[in-house]
């Protein structure tokens, strides 16, 4: 199988991202979590290379963005995972396609996985 990011395209990755965000924004919990930053786009260029780099099945690392806010995934318990998992999964589906889409929640599902109980 060709790999999936690059069966999504990239614009429509920033475009999850950029919906995740704008959801985020208005979340209950996660829009104050995300107020400490003064500048979220490095978090977003962040994200848009974790996604594309994860989704063709490449390993993503790097350095920390200099900010208040801890990195996207850590430091966060199981409720706010919840949460980010939620809106993730709902802008993947508002973008993509059924079948790459069920690949994509896997992968988000995956990472969930990791987060501490």
């Amino acid at each position: 199988m060709q790999k999936l990011a690059s069966l999504i395209g990239f614009d429509t990755i920033v475009a999850v991202v950029d919906d995740f965000f704008r959801a985020a924004l208005q979340h209950p919990m996660l829009a104050p979590w995300l107020s400490r930053a003064s500048d979220l786009q490095p978090y977003r260029q962040r994200l848009i290379a974790f996604w594309y780099a994860a989704l063709d099945g490449e390993s993503y690392r790097l350095p920390r963005p200099a900010s208040q806010l801890p990195a996207l995934i850590d430091d966060i318990d199981r409720r706010q995972w919840r949460s980010i998992e939620t809106l993730l999964h709902h802008a993947i589906d508002r973008h993509v396609p059924g079948h790459l889409a069920q690949h994509w929640h896997r992968r988000v599902d995956q990472l969930g996985e990791t987060v501490a109980v």
